[in-house]
């Protein structure tokens, strides 16, 4: 929670980078935000909850120590939230792109916290893995077969009702603007659902100009229809991609990682 919050902050600090402040309102709010660093750094849940708490709480580093390039933290903070957010994608997502709690609404988290990281590591030079686009072109995969003709997901395993950054008014089951802002960012036209797909959080995230040439593009289906992605045990069987075509999820996979927390 701490490491999300932080998140909302570095983005208001950034929207409102050209405001005149009041007082020293814009000083205490970075005094706070490197606090909140601190603590999510001090406290990090490697060992109680290693799942979207750690991930979520390096991103948070990722995101403060690009935000505040002036503390003498940053350049920590920055190395160590990359670095967990890189150490554990291969331990969270199995290799067919199944986040390893085997809960789609984590999966959804998952795939938004590596988004994050990509586009931020992205626009300021920060070197990444060639495996985060990778996994992250994976996890896009499995959302892409999961969705229902409402661009909606199926609740597989526990669901909080969370957002990592709520820039739009969303469901959270309804991943049709997650699967745009994806699309552009990995330039996949294949992972846009439909022509009718929410342009907000790709506008915020990727911007307007790239977000509408993407979706000016001609309308691709992507390459498969039935799917059984075999480490997560999920298989997908569907009539096809249209808005009225049925689709069959079926969750056979194991119970999900660290004592089952997420999964039913």
């Amino acid at each position: 929670e701490v490491a999300y919050r932080a998140i909302a902050w570095c983005w208001l600090l950034w929207i409102l980078r050209d405001t005149p402040w009041k007082g020293d309102l814009r000083a205490k709010l970075t005094a706070s935000l490197e606090a909140h660093a601190l603590h999510v750094e001090r406290y990090l849940s490697t060992y109680y909850s290693p799942n979207t708490h750690l991930t979520g709480e390096a991103l948070g580093l990722f995101y403060v120590g690009t935000v505040l390039p002036g503390s003498r933290h940053a350049p920590r903070w920055r190395t160590t939230g990359s670095a967990i957010l890189e150490t554990w994608l291969d331990r969270q997502v199995h290799p067919d792109g199944v986040y390893f709690e085997q809960a789609s609404q984590y999966h959804r988290y998952t795939t938004e916290i590596y988004l994050h990281y990509k586009l931020l590591a992205d626009s300021t030079g920060w070197e990444i893995s060639d495996r985060v686009r990778e996994v992250l072109g994976r996890l896009f995969d499995v959302l892409r077969s999961l969705v229902c003709g409402g661009g909606r997901i199926p609740l597989i395993g526990d669901d909080d009702g969370g957002l990592l950054l709520p820039l739009d008014h969303r469901p959270p089951d309804d991943v049709r603007a997650l699967l745009l802002a994806g699309a552009v960012v990995l330039e996949r036209p294949d992972l846009i659902f439909g022509v009718d797909a929410p342009p907000t959080l790709a506008y915020w995230l990727c911007g307007t100009e790239e977000t509408d040439r993407m979706t000016r593009m001609i309308s691709v289906s992507p390459g498969w229809r039935d799917m059984y992605f075999a480490d997560g045990g999920v298989a997908i069987l569907r009539d096809g991609w249209g808005p009225e075509d049925a689709i069959a999820v079926i969750d056979a996979g194991p119970h999900g990682a660290l004592s089952c927390a997420h999964s039913h």
